[in-house]
């Protein structure tokens, strides 16, 4: 069962105390009828002459007993009183729980040392506020300051013009305006969550990285499985693994973040939150603090070496590679290029790096083909059947073309890498 914050137990306090004021309320009313009905039925059989209704007449005249009901109404309206003071004095405390515990703004040097400076206290940071109110601003000024490696994953493209995230490069939505490579990017998080763990087995030294999520809402709509449990998973394990991760949203509510029934895993972060007025509040420790975002006025550049490059290999590449490639593949994938294919060629056409076999020698001298690469072996492929231990024979024997097309491809794909890194 979920934890309530001071704010949600005042506002159920209030919620009992009206319902206490309806019910007094209620049973006066009940209380004045039943009497008022009383008065009507001894009123009538007064009126009739016979003994019975002489042994029933009312103890009480009717002056009497106006007078008790008037006494009755002034008794619901001072507790009704009472009750709305009461209510006068949680509302001020819960507008004192909202309000900064300081007038004056935090200055940037000393939260910038919360939110970065603290990660085994401060693991995780989350910027939520209306849209347009700088939240991608402010974060690009804090990470900046970081010294983390840097994967950033924002699904809004942006004019070529216009320099974001400090110039270093990130994950958008496809040309298309599909998820495909932002889903990518987030199981790229979740293999190096698994490696870590495994490393940690192994006393390895881990490089701290923090993962920036853009537009997190619509990411968690889009990908409704895979971002929500990439969010719990590196807030449950990301800071003994030095993975901290920074959340951009709309809302911190559990059902916009789709963690229903894992509401307190947003314990583990600190959020700021901002307003239409671009005012910054940042909730630390349960005190609520007023900001001073000065330092959001500057952009500054980051250098390139700060963007983290998530491994080719992956803890389950062989069945990554099998399920795309089925019965294409096979050898196992060897994580240390030991393993090499059976029955390998080995005819060497003296290109340095490439091998091939009889039948690709054979088009060495044939016109140039221009067949596509095959749907299934995409330059990401490529790249990981290469540091898996392939050889450049083995990943063209997989191409059509001549041999000088297939060469082209496999190093085109791998230059590419070689370019991000």
């Amino acid at each position: 069962m979920e934890t309530l914050s001071p704010n949600d137990r005042i506002t159920l306090i209030l919620a009992a105390i009206a319902v206490a004021a309806l019910f007094v309320g209620f049973v006066a009313n009940a209380f004045l009828r039943l009497r008022a009905r009383r008065y009507n039925a001894l009123t009538l059989e007064s009126s009739q002459p016979n003994i019975a209704s002489a042994l029933v007449q009312p103890k009480l005249s009717n002056a009497e007993i106006a007078e008790q009901a008037l006494s009755l109404v002034d008794q619901v309206r001072a507790e009704n009183q009472r009750l709305r003071k009461q209510i006068e004095q949680l509302q001020s405390q819960l507008e004192a729980i909202q309000q900064p515990v300081s007038a004056e703004p935090m200055p940037p040097e000393q939260w910038l040392e919360i939110v970065n400076q603290r990660p085994d206290q401060v693991p995780h940071l989350m910027v939520y506020g209306p849209s347009g109110v700088g939240k991608t601003t402010l974060v690009q000024a804090i990470v900046a300051s970081r010294p983390d490696k840097l994967y950033i994953i924002d699904p809004k493209p942006t004019r070529p013009s216009v320099t974001k995230w400090g110039g270093l490069p990130y994950i958008q939505v496809d040309e298309d305006g599909g998820y495909r490579a932002i889903e990518r990017a987030l199981q790229n998080v979740k293999c190096e969550l698994t490696r870590r763990l495994s490393a940690l087995r192994q006393d390895e030294e881990l490089e701290p990285i923090t993962v920036i999520i853009d537009e997190y809402k619509l990411l968690a709509q889009e990908l409704d499985e895979l971002a929500p449990e990439v969010f719990t998973k590196m807030s449950d394990f990301g800071r003994e693994l030095k993975m901290r991760l920074v959340i951009l949203s709309t809302t911190n509510s559990v059902k916009g973040l789709k963690i229903e029934g894992m509401g307190d895993t947003r314990d583990n972060f600190v959020t700021i939150k901002l307003n239409r007025q671009y005012q910054a509040h940042l909730h630390f420790d349960d005190q609520t603090y007023q900001l001073n975002t000065s330092i959001i006025q500057a952009k500054p550049s980051i250098p390139a070496e700060r963007w983290w490059q998530p491994p080719l290999t992956t803890p389950d590449a062989d069945a990554i590679l099998s399920r795309i490639l089925g019965e294409q593949i096979e050898v196992p994938v060897s994580p240390n290029g030991a393993q090499k294919a059976q029955n390998e060629p080995n005819t060497n056409t003296g290109m340095t790096g490439i091998q091939l076999s009889d039948q690709d020698t054979a088009h060495t001298d044939s016109s140039e083909d221009t067949s596509e690469i095959p749907p299934a072996l995409t330059d990401e492929i490529i790249r990981t059947l290469y540091a898996a231990g392939w050889s450049k024979n083995k990943i063209a024997t997989m191409l059509r073309g001549s041999k000088n097309k297939r060469l082209s491809i496999i190093n085109q794909a791998l230059a590419a890498h070689d370019s991000l890194a």
